[in-house]
């Protein structure tokens, strides 16, 4: 998650906001917010959603390849 100081992300309870949930599953959630947050602010014309690889088009593809 993009914090106030430009290019730093925090994950986890490092994070805190009024909705966070202090669970496990929340710092999972967090961890890929904050990714993608850096991802944009390294590359701002990157797509603005991540793919999980479950549902990637790619992933499938390359693991038909492999006869999986």
């Amino acid at each position: 998650m993009a914090t106030r100081l430009p290019g730093i992300f925090v994950a986890g309870d490092a994070a805190n906001y009024p909705s966070k949930l202090h669970l496990i599953a929340g710092a999972i959630s967090d961890a890929a917010l904050a990714i993608n947050s850096a991802k944009l602010f390294l590359d701002p014309t990157a797509p603005k959603t991540a793919q999980m690889s479950s549902n990637s088009t790619r992933f499938t593809e390359r693991n038909k390849a492999l006869g999986l």
